[in-house]
């Protein structure tokens, strides 16, 4: 009998129990060859179509479910509802205790509803206009006088930083009147270049920082 001949011969599907080392045999895993060569540590059997047989190697990709927020696909046996799922297109989603707390995608990284370092911009109206709470950096126009601008509650340890960048006409200014202002009620931009700094805590608003901010 030629070696060929031995190693095709048929073996069971292995039953392993306890903590016992696996012994390598070589033979017939449901009527396709299996390659004599044992796995190393990390390497599992894949099929090679071509050749119609397992032979030891790496995954070279693996597809998953796409999950909830609730139900991850990538999870933890002793936690279930905490870990990766597919959000939506291009998008990852982590989660955590089931609840969504942050995505990545191929634009953008978003904790708890707030994209992380992005820049979006504000034309003021003078009507009230409301400052985005879903960016962490508002460049805002002013078009007159007092442009009266309101920023909504936030969440516990969110920062935002307002920017005057550019007037509509001469001497306009710019009136923040955030939900609450911890110590104030409102933040005044005067003057192209001015800023506020401010962070959410549990008693409203707080400013923390900026360029020439008026606060009353």
């Amino acid at each position: 009998m030629s070696n060929t001949t031995a190693f095709r011969s048929h073996i069971p599907t292995p039953t392993l129990s306890g903590q016992h080392e696996p012994v390598w045999n070589a033979g017939l895993l449901s009527s396709v060859y299996v390659d004599p060569t044992a796995p190393t540590d990390g390497q599992c059997l894949i099929y090679d179509a071509t050749n119609d047989e397992y032979v030891p190697g790496l995954v070279a990709d693996v597809e998953l479910a796409d999950g909830t927020a609730a139900a991850p696909s990538l999870r933890f046996a002793n936690d279930l509802d905490t870990g990766l799922y597919w959000a939506a297109a291009n998008t990852i989603g982590f989660s955590a205790a089931g609840v969504s707390q942050m995505t990545l995608s191929d634009t953008a990284l978003t904790v708890n509803g707030i994209y992380v370092g992005s820049v979006t911009t504000l034309t003021a109206t003078g009507g009230g206009d409301a400052i985005p709470l879903t960016h962490q950096v508002v460049a805002v126009t002013s078009q007159g006088a007092g442009d009266a601008l309101t920023l909504a509650a936030g969440t516990v340890g969110q920062t935002i930083t307002i920017l005057y960048v550019a007037e509509g006409a001469g001497t306009d200014t710019l009136v923040i009147t955030p939900s609450s202002l911890v110590g104030y009620t409102t933040s005044t931009l005067s003057a192209v270049g001015d800023s506020v700094v401010l962070v959410y805590t549990s008693s409203g608003w707080a400013a923390v920082g900026g360029v020439n901010p008026v606060l009353a």
